[in-house]
């Protein structure tokens, strides 16, 4: 039997070797982690790939999410386009802005944002 502790960190590091493998296929993807909705047991990793079938970069890991569900850990990848605004604001407490978003138009955006924040 493993301690809670034990747990964490095994999920922790099958999330973090999840990120790697999709990074190397995906740069630009980013990635948000939450505890399942229904299951909080759950651990859910949301993928944000710019790409035009986001399902397409599950078949990348599905092997190895297999493998870790064998292994008991719990963890769902959740790939998407862009992640939902109410998910975007739990996470993250704040809006992000597409990676097509150029980057002087995100910066004006985000010093908007703060003066309405303060």
């Amino acid at each position: 039997m493993t301690t809670l502790a034990s747990r964490k960190q095994r999920i922790q590091s099958a999330v973090e070797e999840l990120k790697a493998e999709i990074l190397r296929a995906y740069p630009d993807a980013t990635f948000a982690v939450t505890r399942g909705w229904d299951d909080p047991s759950e651990t859910w990793l949301w993928v944000v790939v710019n790409i035009e079938d986001p399902s397409d970069m599950h078949d990348l890991v599905l092997d190895r999410l297999v493998d870790m569900q064998i292994e008991e850990l719990p963890i769902h990848v959740l790939p998407t386009n862009r992640l939902p605004e109410h998910l975007r604001h739990r996470v993250l407490g704040k809006s992000i802005e597409p990676a097509s978003t150029p980057a002087p138009e995100r910066r004006r955006r985000q010093a908007v944002q703060r003066r309405h924040t303060i």
